[in-house]
């Protein structure tokens, strides 16, 4: 018969050590204390003490089982026996393993990296670490997890395992493991249209979409405002989404979710105990924002950290330059674009106060950051914005804080694109084409006829789906006909401004006939485009739509929606004459207050009445149900 040596390990449990009945038999204590041994056919009782411990037991012609249990707390027996597969077979513990080598830097704090294992069930595993920050390991020792403190890209970092097992001979055994962080690939350039964006930051960012206050519940509709440079990049060129949409149960409390994470008065950090949506501030809200997969973040902040300081935290430059270092290395981590904006010039600090410095400092390391992996670019449009380090005052509105109307305009058209336009590839995440899928009646979606009403002084040539309304401060208001191309017309407004009132804006009107809504049902989604154009030095300062969803004779839903603006700023017109641009809605769900089947349309027009005279043109109007968008963004 052939025989084998093995070593098993006892602790104070009866083991079965031969199973082979018969033969050549023999066990020596390698390690440990004596053992006793039982010889017969039946395990013993688990308590039993049967006969003398013995260093070794031997027979050439073993006659039954043998089962064995150290006298103490662990022996090893070198056995030798007759190989039989019913022999049971010694633990053996092979190298632990960990279920990684690389991992994503993006990975957030807490998230799990890598899992440590073994080949022995039952065994203990211990993952051995320095508690440095980089990592945290599970309670039970088998799970590494992300830390708070960075990691190097590329450079790999050593993790040890140990296993163990209490009757397992080659116990423990351990294994140092190579685990190396990488950064999540960027995509190439240019990234196709349709590309999403994300805003984050304070009011600058929010007054693309509100007037500082959450949205409202009884609107549900998310707004656009005129000072918003992000708002009229969508106007102005269509190649990224920027959806924003009313959504009650959004973390931030504004009532609004998607692309822009403005907040007004928010800070790097920030705390405030009146207002609960602050959310942190705007760093510790952007691995949420990042956790969405966008392709594009836009950073911007800091001014009201310089102001008044992030609660205890002094707002120095180093400290703001800090966090827009952690939020660039986090967007880059998660293989996301960034987009840094300068702190826009601001001259409500009296002459000479410290914090002008400290905001100049920030810029120089915002600037110095151009060309850094990731990074699309630098927004900085100081020049325009203060001249000479003097603020320009029609770029602004009276706070001499916040951008107004001519502002975000040039922000957008002069600064903003040019950086969009080198990354993303030219197109229209909507369909332009006012033929396809619109639910305006054929008649209305190409302007066509004559028909169209007149009111207050308005002459001319109406679509006959249309009504033209001459407001205030205007001389002229001719209206007139002119073919896009084939079937497809537009309406021209020729408008004379006067000084014939005390508002410092002259103000038109555009009614659109109802659009009714086939099939109509709760929880649908909408969206409504206009195209424009204005001719000639003089423009508009604001475009608004004013919107209602409706039951019948019943409003369901109504709000004056994209590029508002409020009045004391109606009469600085955008200084850019020669335009075309689309006035975009945000996704608008028809609500559950009701089963709306009717959609209205006005639009009222704002400029200069000091101002020469406004060529101003509209063309294919579109309403469409779209889908759902909350899906497309991580909602």
């Amino acid at each position: 018969m052939a025989l084998e040596t093995v070593d098993i390990v006892l602790d104070q449990t009866w083991r079965l050590i031969s199973n082979a009945g018969a033969g050549s038999f023999r066990a020596v204590v390698k390690e440990g204390v004596d053992a006793l041994f039982s010889i017969g056919t039946v395990a013993p009782e688990a308590e039993s003490l049967l006969g003398m411990p013995e260093r070794s037991i031997s027979f050439d012609a073993l006659d039954g089982k043998v089962w064995a249990r150290g006298a103490g707390i662990r022996s090893v027996l070198s056995v030798t026996r007759v190989v039989d597969a019913g022999n049971p077979a010694p633990i053996v513990l092979d190298a632990p393993t960990l279920s990684a080598s690389t991992f994503s830097t993006a990975i957030p704090a807490n998230g799990e990296v890598a899992v440590a294992g073994s080949n022995v069930l039952g065994a203990k595993i211990v993952i051995k670490f320095p508690d440095d920050g980089r990592f945290k390991i599970s309670p039970d020792g088998t799970r590494l997890r992300r830390g708070t403190l960075p990691v190097t890209p590329d450079v790999p970092i050593g993790i040890a395992v140990e296993v163990s097992h209490p009757l397992a001979p080659n116990s423990p055994r351990s294994k140092t493991f190579q685990l190396t962080p990488f950064l999540a690939a960027l995509p190439a350039l240019p990234m196709a249209a349709g590309a999403k964006m994300v805003a984050l930051g304070d009011s600058l960012v929010a007054y693309s979409n509100n007037a500082g206050t959450p949205v409202s519940t009884s609107e549900k509709i998310v707004g656009s405002f005129a000072y918003g440079f992000l708002d009229h990049l969508r106007s102005i060129d269509q190649r990224v989404v920027f959806d924003t949409w009313f959504d009650a149960s959004a973390p931030n409390g504004q009532n609004m979710a998607g692309a822009n994470q403005g907040i007004f008065g928010d800070h790097m950090e920030w705390t405030h105990t009146n207002i609960a949506y602050v959310g942190g501030g705007i760093a510790p809200r952007l691995p949420a924002i990042l956790a969405r997969n966008p392709q594009i973040v836009l950073l911007e902040g800091g001014s009201n950290t310089i102001n008044s300081n992030d609660n205890d935290k002094a707002g120095t430059a180093a400290y703001i330059t800090g966090h827009f270092e952690q939020m660039l290395r986090r967007c880059r981590e998660a293989g996301v674009y960034a987009i840094l904006t300068v702190i826009f010039p601001r001259a409500d600090w009296p002459a000479g106060d410290a914090r002008y410095q400290v905001l100049r400092d920030v810029n120089v390391w915002i600037r110095a950051q151009a060309g850094r992996p990731g990074l699309l670019g630098i927004l900085d449009p100081w020049a325009d914005l203060a001249p000479a380090d003097v603020l320009d005052p029609l770029m602004f509105m009276g706070d001499k804080v916040h951008i107004g109307q001519r502002g975000g305009w040039m922000v957008a058209k002069k600064h903003l694109l040019p950086i969009l336009q080198t990354a993303v590839a030219p197109g229209s995440y909507f369909d332009t084409d006012a033929t396809a899928n619109n639910l305006m009646v054929p008649a209305l979606a190409k302007l066509q006829g004559t028909a169209g009403g007149k009111s207050g002084g308005a002459t001319g040539n109406v679509a006959s789906n249309l009504l033209v309304n001459s407001v205030r401060n205007l001389s002229a208001c001719v209206a007139s006909k002119e073919v896009v191309s084939g079937d497809m017309e537009a309406q021209v407004l020729d408008l004379t401004p006067a000084d014939l009132a005390a508002p410092a804006f002259w103000q038109a009107g555009i009614a659109f006939t109802v659009v009714s809504l086939p099939n109509p049902a709760l929880g649908k989604w909408y969206r409504l485009a206009l195209k424009m154009e204005t001719v000639g030095p003089a423009s508009v300062s604001t475009i608004r739509a004013n919107v209602s969803l409706r039951s019948n004779a019943n409003v369901v839903l109504a709000n004056t929606v994209f590029q508002s603006g409020f009045s004391p700023d109606f009469g600085v017109s955008i200084a850019d004459g020669n335009r075309v641009w689309w006035l975009v809605s945000n996704p608008i769900m028809a609500p559950d207050g009701g089963l709306s089947e009717r959609f209205l349309v006005g639009l009222d027009l704002y400029g200069d009445k000091l101002s020469g005279p406004i060529k101003f043109k509209l063309s294919s109007p579109i309403l469409r149900e779209i889908p759902d968008p909350r899906p497309a963004w991580g909602y």
